[in-house]
């Protein structure tokens, strides 16, 4: 029996030690397109991303599915998405296979990476939490915050992210975050019926997980913390 677990309904962002991943294969394009065979073992990792600002849903419509290399045969569906969008989904199957790209974009990319069994663990674990974490508290501030390129830690704690485009923002922990001084990785985990991108918590290596009060965008983009993530 295949094992196929996708994040769909919730976002996750895995921000691991640098070097903690590897890019086994990576495409890109704009139109519809069936990649070359590509070969991995399990549990490995597809980083999607799309980009389109057409106001037109029917031509931002992006849509990749997996596919035997040897049979053609379907397995499972990797990305759904309506206008620009990322998302990273867990694979838990070994052998050879082509992703088949439906639907239109302004560019759009597959990045295939081999990952641990810890890392895979975590991925699940966090898909986990995404399901059950709680709606927003009254008053409370989401930021829409993009792909990420680090992050640190400071007083309070305080979890400073930086996006990839270079914004800072400071999410704050109401109810605490004990271990967050010392995490080496963590990952981002977006409430249920937030939109992409915008983060209720996160979750640690020990699987607890934190929720965020306010998330509040530094106009100086001024990082300073104690631990810093990937860059």
């Amino acid at each position: 029996m295949s094992r196929f677990a996708g994040v769909v309904c919730a976002m996750v962002v895995f921000c691991p030690l640098a070097g903690a991943q590897s890019i086994v294969h990576e495409f890109s394009g704009q139109m519809q397109h069936m990649t070359a065979p590509f070969e991995v073992q399990a549990p490995w990792m597809v980083t999607w991303q799309t980009r389109h600002q057409d106001e037109s849903p029917i031509l931002g419509r992006f849509e990749v599915h997996l596919h035997d290399a040897a049979t053609n045969d379907f397995i499972g569906v990797v990305a759904l998405r309506h206008g620009s969008g990322t998302g990273d989904v867990l694979i838990e199957q070994s052998g050879r296979f082509r992703f088949r790209v439906l639907g239109f974009s302004e560019g759009w990319s597959l990045r295939v990476r081999s990952i641990s069994l810890d890392e895979a663990a975590r991925m699940k674990a966090a898909r986990e939490a995404a399901r059950f974490a709680p709606r927003p508290r009254r008053g409370v501030t989401r930021q829409h915050i993009g792909p990420i390129r680090g992050w640190s830690v400071a007083a309070g704690p305080t979890l400073v992210i930086e996006s990839d485009d270079g914004r800072v923002f400071r999410a704050v922990f109401p109810e605490g975050c004990p271990g967050l001084d010392h995490a080496d990785s963590l990952q981002l985990v977006s409430g249920a019926g937030e939109d992409w991108e915008h983060y209720a918590g996160i979750l640690l290596d020990d699987g607890q997980y934190c929720e965020f009060g306010q998330v509040t965008a530094d106009p100086l983009g001024s990082r300073g913390g104690a631990r810093v993530g990937p860059q």
